[in-house]
């Protein structure tokens, strides 16, 4: 069976504890996410001030949990601005790449022709965007992917389990109010400016399935005179599981990417130096002159 729903869905009791099971021994790594089908595998990876003090609030996450290799977490707070990780065997593969210089998030799951294993592959970053507006306009984010998803027909109807599972979330805060590890929760209790979560799902498939799947998230805010301070947080996470004779693939690296549009007039700095269109944050006194310029220009407009 294939869902897609906007929030997520429930697994049954004995799906959920297959998912537990198979993932077990990982949490520790990871952060608590209430119990739901896309929640049981999140938890697999979950886990105004002028003198712009936001300067190392970003991240990336590749991060792949893949048969043998088990987890393989490439989390960077502050520090690198792109990263990749994988490992692959003869019948398991999993990769993510996250990099924020271009924007793009990719993630590569599959198994093959395995009586049963896992791979899992999810990318995630933050970035943190200061904003400087000399008069009112509009400021827009854009986060859209696509990829493949295809695989047999389940090889053994009358038992077993065989799931596949594609995520992707996008998220608007304030900076200071969610971190790396916190974020996804806040998200879902309504505390960000702007969330959205879109999950796909085959189940026990009956017949075998070759689906492209191409979508995405749009926030538009309007700016005023003066400046504006945005982290958003976006991810891929993508997962096939099986303990029974399966092949499946989920081929995301062809990719996710998170952008913006701003009027031409709109000076945007990022805390990582790097994110497309966007200037390194300056230092503190480059920074005042920068905020006064913002206000000489509209009250230049006004006269």
């Amino acid at each position: 069976m294939y869902w897609r729903e906007g929030r997520g869905y429930l697994l049954n009791p004995v799906e959920k504890s297959q998912w537990d099971l198979a993932f077990s021994g990982c949490s520790d790594k990871l952060q608590a996410i209430p119990p739901s089908p896309m929640k049981a595998l999140l938890a697999l990876a979950l886990i105004g001030s002028p003198s712009f003090a936001l300067a190392q609030n970003y991240h990336i996450r590749p991060y792949v949990n893949v048969g043998s290799a088990g987890v393989i977490d490439g989390l960077k707070v502050g520090s690198d601005v792109s990263g990749t990780q994988g490992f692959s065997d003869s019948v398991h593969t999993g990769y993510a790449t996250a990099d924020l210089s271009t924007g793009e998030l990719k993630t590569f799951a599959q198994i093959s022709n395995t009586n049963g294993g896992h791979a899992l592959a999810l990318s995630e970053f933050s970035e943190t965007l200061t904003v400087y507006s000399a008069g009112d306009t509009t400021f827009e984010f854009s986060f859209y992917f696509d990829g493949w998803i295809y695989g047999d027909a389940k090889s053994i109807p009358e038992g077993g389990a065989y799931q596949i599972i594609a995520v992707a979330d996008f998220a608007v805060f304030r900076p200071g109010e969610a971190e790396w590890n916190t974020w996804w929760n806040l998200a879902n209790a309504g505390e960000a400016l702007f969330y959205e979560h879109h999950s796909f799902s085959f189940s026990d498939p009956s017949e075998d399935f070759d689906e492209l799947i191409s979508a995405g998230s749009y926030f538009s805010t309007p700016l005023g005179a003066g400046r504006e301070d945005f982290q958003i947080f976006a991810r891929l996470q993508h997962a096939v599981l099986s303990n029974t004779p399966q092949s499946a693939t989920l081929d995301f690296s062809n990719t996710g990417t998170l952008s913006f549009l701003a009027d031409p007039s709109v000076t945007v700095y990022s805390a990582s130096g790097v994110f497309p269109d966007t200037l390194p944050i300056p230092e503190p006194s480059v920074a005042g002159l920068i905020g006064l310029a913002a206000v000489l220009g509209l009250r230049r407009r006004r006269h």
